[in-house]
């Protein structure tokens, strides 16, 4: 997302499970995932309050405004690693700045990593979901 904001040569999007409000996930996870919030602030060199230019660097939101491409939003409804509420949030922000090439679909029962309960992975579906929009976007 950050690179079609930055880059109009990139004609078209797909994000997969992209988390697009760091600052509000990192904030969330110290709750139920105490070990997983201490990894990202490790990563992020702080937290939020301590270093919010990293984060707002990273926050997909904060580039809506400027997405005009194509966006193919895919996410599953149980991501327990990026809620599917990112996905939702990224979708509203990118109408709200006038972008109405967007599309979002959501994947009943699927986690982060394409595991579709007792239905196994489904990486050919989330495949096939970007080829058909690349195939529809970048004639």
């Amino acid at each position: 997302m950050r690179a079609a904001a930055h880059d109009s040569r990139i004609r078209s999007v797909v994000s997969f499970a992209a988390p697009t409000d760091i600052p509000h996930y990192v904030r969330s996870v110290a709750s139920y995932a105490p070990s997983r919030y201490q990894q990202v602030i490790e990563w992020m060199r702080g937290t939020p309050e301590e270093r919010p230019e990293r984060y707002t660097m990273l926050r997909g939101l904060s580039y809506a405004d400027r997405i005009r491409q194509p966006v193919l939003l895919i996410q599953g409804t149980l991501d327990m690693i990026t809620p599917m509420d990112h996905a939702l949030w990224m979708e509203q922000a990118l109408r709200d700045a006038g972008n109405r090439q967007v599309q979002v679909e959501l994947i009943e029962r699927m986690g982060h990593f394409c595991e579709l309960t007792s239905q196994g992975y489904q990486f050919d579906r989330v495949a096939g979901l970007a080829i058909k929009w690349f195939n529809q976007t970048l004639q």
